[in-house]
C-alpha cells in the first residue's frame, strides 16, 4: 500500500503554526492538490486512510473511469466491486481499518525474569551469577513480582531504593540498579516498548579506611597467639596472607597451590573478563605459604570438615569481626576494620614505605592506576615527616626573642597611651 500513498505529505503553516495533511499528486501531466485539514481534526491514521481515498479517486477520474464517490464504495460490499479494480479491496480494508485485537496485558517484572534472567546470568561470571539471584530472590521479586512494567516509574524505584538507607545502603543501590537493567535488557530485545529515564541519586558508598600502625601489630599479635594455641586454624592464616599480600577477601580465601609459583615467587590469579593476573610475593609471603603447603595439593585454607574446598568467606568475616572487637582494633576514623580494609591498609603501609605507585600497582593487580589511588591513605605522621624533610624552602632568619613585659615597662607604655 505503500505506492497508493505517494503524494501524501504533511506541512507545518509558519503563521498558525499548525499541522496541516495534504495529497499532492501528478496524473496525465496535470498536479492535484488537496487539503485534507489539520491535526486538530484528524490523527495521522485517519489522514492516510482518507489519502488513501483521495488518490484512488484523482488516479480513476483521470483514467475515465465512472465516477465514484466515497460514500459508495464504502456501501458496495467488497464481493461486487472487486471486478472493478482489485485495488478496492485494499484501499476498503484501509477506509473502513481492520479491528483493533484486544490489547495483551502488560508483562510484569517476574515474567520479564524468567523471559531474561537465564540469558542474562550465562553471560556472567559465576559469583556475579549468585549476587544478582540472590537479589532478586530476597529483595526485587517479592516487592516487584506482580508490577506491570510500564508502571514502574523513577519515582517509585527512589521511593524503594530510600528504604535501604538507613540499613544497607549499598545492598539497596545494587538492587535498584539491577533492576533496571532487567528493564534496559528487556528494551534492548523488543520485549517492552519504552522506558523512562530513571534519574536515581545513589548515595555514595563510605570509603573504607585503613588501619594504624599500632592496629596492625595488635591483629598480628593477635593472630599470633590464635597459631599457638591452634596451629592449624584456616582463618589466622587467611588474614596473616591477606595481610602479607594484599589479596582481595574471597581471592586470598580460595588461595590454591597451583596459583602459586615458589620458585619465581609469583601468584597468578583470573581476574574479570579473563585477565590473568601475575602478583608478586615477598620473601616472607613465599616461607609462609610453604610453611602451611597442603599434602598433594589443594586449597591453602581448607573447610575444616570438607578439605576439597575453602573456608567460607562468611565465617572468615565473622572470624574477624569478633578478633577486631576482642582487641579494640580500629581503622583510622575509628570504625571497626573490614576484611577488604586490610587490603587498603596494604597499599597505605607500601605508599609510606616510599614504594613507587606503579610497584604498588603491580601488587594489587590493578589494570588502571586510577584504581590503585584510591587504595592509597596518606597518614599524618608521613605527611609531616614529609613536610620536615622539605629543607629549600626553609628562609635563614633569626627570630628576636620576645622581650617580657617588666612593672616598668607597662607603666611606661600606659604612660604613652595615655598621652595619645
Amino acid at each position: 500500500m505503500c505506492d497508493l500513498l505517494t503524494g501524501f505529505g504533511v506541512r507545518k503553516s509558519p503563521k498558525t503554526r499548525r499541522v496541516v495533511f495534504f495529497v499532492r499528486r501528478v496524473v496525465g501531466g496535470k498536479e492535484h492538490r488537496l487539503r485534507l485539514g489539520t491535526h486538530h481534526e484528524l490523527s495521522v491514521r485517519e489522514a492516510r486512510k482518507l489519502a488513501a481515498v483521495r488518490i484512488w479517486e484523482i488516479e480513476h477520474k483521470a483514467a475515465g473511469t465512472p465516477n465514484l464517490t466515497p460514500a459508495p464504495v464504502l456501501q458496495v460490499p467488497p464481493a461486487q466491486v472487486a471486478t472493478t479494480d482489485p485495488r478496492i479491496d485494499e484501499l476498503l480494508t484501509l477506509v473502513r481499518g481492520e479491528p483493533e485485537p484486544e490489547p495483551e496485558p502488560a508483562m510484569t517484572v517476574a515474567q520479564l525474569w524468567e523471559r531474561i534472567g537465564p540469558g542474562w546470568i550465562a553471560s556472567v561470571k559465576p559469583g556475579t551469577q549468585r549476587n544478582i539471584k540472590c537479589l532478586f530472590n530476597a529483595r526485587i521479586l517479592p516487592k516487584w513480582s506482580d508490577t506491570p512494567i510500564d508502571q514502574i516509574q523513577t519515582a517509585d524505584l527512589a521511593k524503594w531504593y530510600q528504604t535501604f538507607l538507613d540499613t544497607a545502603p549499598h545492598y539497596g543501590a545494587e538492587a535498584t540498579k539491577k533492576l533496571i537493567r532487567l528493564l534496559r535488557l528487556g528494551e534492548e530485545q523488543g520485549l517492552i516498548q519504552s522506558l523512562p529515564s530513571f534519574k536515581i541519586s545513589f548515595t555514595a558508598p563510605k570509603q573504607r579506611q585503613p588501619m594504624e600502625e599500632t592496629s596492625v601489630l595488635k591483629m598480628v599479635n593477635a593472630l599470633e597467639d590464635i597459631l599457638k594455641d591452634d596451629a592449624q586454624n584456616p582463618y589466622a592464616r587467611a588474614v596473616i596472607a591477606i595481610l602479607n599480600t594484599g589479596e582481595r577477601a574471597l581471592s586470598g580465601a580460595e588461595l590454591h597451590t597451583r596459583e602459586v609459583n615458589y620458585r619465581e615467587k609469583l601468584i597468578t590469579k583470573r581476574r574479570k573478563f579473563d585477565q590473568i593476573k601475575k602478583i608478586p610475593m615477598s620473601d616472607y609471603t613465599v616461607s609462609f605459604l610453604r610453611s602451611i603447603h597442603p599434602e598433594g595439593g589443594g586449597y591453602y585454607f581448607p573447610n575444616r570438615r570438607d578439605p576439597s574446598i575453602p573456608i567460607k568467606y562468611s565465617t572468615l568475616r565473622l572470624f574477624l569481626v569478633k578478633l577486631v572487637d576482642k582487641h579494640g582494633i580500629r581503622t583510622v576514623d575509628g570504625s571497626l576494620p573490614t576484611l577488604h580494609s586490610i587490603r587498603h591498609t596494604y597499599a597505605t603501609l607500601l605508599e609510606e614505605q616510599g614504594l613507587p605507585i606503579s610497584h604498588i600497582q603491580r601488587l594489587l593487580g590493578h589494570s588502571s592506576m586510577q584504581s590503585t589511588l584510591r587504595y592509597i591513605h596518606g597518614s599524618l605522621k608521613g605527611a609531616r615527616e614529609g613536610a620536615n624533610r622539605l629543607e629549600i624552602t626553609r628562609a635563614r632568619v633569626v627570630a628576636k626573642p620576645r622581650r617580657k613585659k617588666t612593672a616598668r615597662n607597662k607603666k611606661s607604655s600606659r604612660k604613652r597611651s595615655a598621652s595619645k
